[in-house]
């Protein structure tokens, strides 16, 4: 998924300092200012203060990550009911977060909700839903005003998770071998989650893309 994760999730174990606010490469909105310890722009200098700035972390997915111990936190995620979508954000981290204590199992429930939603089943009110509820961030995207990593940024704030949006150019499906890279064709967003004082990449937008056997 991008990050790494953890089976501990009875005990409850160190927490990462808790940001409240939101981070981005780009200037979200007016009003952010920028840390240079972090290279983001922030809502609130104050509450990142503490946070670990960017730096290569000592593990690799494959010695932090073990897709089989999350079979059970997968299956649930996988599950979620759709009413939750029409409800407000806090119905949905109840169900998601219920027994989760570690900051590696919740990022690896939000990363596996967000990736199984099948967009082209879930119906859309002719009026832009309430900003309150998910199905609001869900209409953004199918409309084009949003993206899966603000969704899952929103998400990882609500968790108490660290999360910043990065912006920049990838080569996915618009991109042919050889051709140049266009800042217009081959934009996008993904995030970094701040994991046991490591930030981790992870981009929700390719894992919903991904052939569902190698979620």
């Amino acid at each position: 998924m991008g990050c790494g994760a953890s089976n501990q999730t009875e005990e409850k174990t160190e927490q990462t300092p808790l940001t409240g606010c939101f981070m981005s490469t780009y200037q979200l909105q007016p009003n952010y200012s920028y840390s240079h310890k972090h290279f983001l722009y922030v809502e609130d200098l104050a509450r990142v203060a503490l946070l670990a700035p960017p730096r290569p972390p000592p593990t690799n997915k494959a010695e932090v990550f073990r897709i089989e111990k999350y079979r059970v936190l997968d299956k649930r995620a996988d599950k979620a009911p759709n009413k939750l979508l029409k409800e407000p954000y806090s119905g949905l981290m109840a169900y998601l977060m219920s027994g989760l204590f570690d900051d590696l199992s919740k990022v690896r429930v939000i990363y596996r909700w967000v990736t199984s939603l099948k967009m082209e089943r879930i119906f859309l009110p002719k009026v832009e839903p309430p900003a309150t509820t998910p199905l609001y961030q869900i209409w953004r995207i199918k409309n084009r005003k949003g993206n899966y990593a603000q969704l899952v940024s929103i998400l990882c704030r609500l968790a108490g998770i660290p999360c910043t949006i990065i912006h920049g150019r990838l080569k996915g499906s618009t991109y042919d071998v050889g051709q140049k890279v266009n800042d217009r064709l081959h934009y996008g967003e993904w995030n970094a989650v701040l994991i046991q004082g490591y930030w981790r990449l992870l981009n929700a937008y390719w894992g919903a893309c991904a052939i569902a056997d190698l979620i």
